[in-house]
């Protein structure tokens, strides 16, 4: 798997965490939450975008860069979950 499609990946499990999120946290805590959640997706996509962007020689070394940045934007989104999913 090349950095591009494990940073594809990632960017797809960013999604699915924000969907989890809102079934997930409670509509009173999501509407705290909202704004954190919305920056951390926000964040992936351009980071997606910036890597999309760079010609075809750069992408894998933009990709490589950037993947940890989205795997700890993930990070921070499940942590947000999980602190209501044992609620």
């Amino acid at each position: 798997m090349t950095n591009l499609e494990r940073l594809q990946a990632e960017a797809q499990k960013t999604k699915e965490l924000v969907n989890q999120a809102i079934i997930i946290i409670p509509t009173d805590a999501l509407e705290l939450n909202m704004k954190d959640i919305k920056e951390l997706a926000e964040a992936v996509d351009e980071k997606v975008k910036m890597t999309e962007e760079r010609t075809a020689d750069r992408k894998e070394d933009s990709a490589r860069n950037n993947l940890p940045y989205v795997k700890h934007y993930n990070q921070r989104l499940l942590e947000m979950i999980s602190f209501y999913n044992y609620k």
